[in-house]
């Protein structure tokens, strides 16, 4: 069996901080082993601001609303 540890790309994304993960698991322990490997030899990228998912969630619904007042 092959193992994916250092040969591909694995991107993770969370909107959660790892030290908000135990509420997800439910297990302290499972969330510091998978804490843990998912963090060594990586790059862990803290980014902050606005989500442009909901941003465009929005505008998107705005338009449907506009669109149902106008008909």
């Amino acid at each position: 069996m092959l193992l994916r540890a250092g040969r591909k790309l694995m991107i993770i994304t969370s909107n959660l901080s790892f030290t908000d993960w135990k509420e997800g698991f439910h297990v302290p322990l499972l969330t510091v082993v998978l804490t843990d490997r998912f963090t060594h030899k990586s790059y862990v990228l803290n980014m902050s601001g606005s989500s442009y998912r909901i941003q465009k969630t929005k505008e998107g619904l705005e338009l449907q609303h506009r669109q149902a007042v106008q008909n």
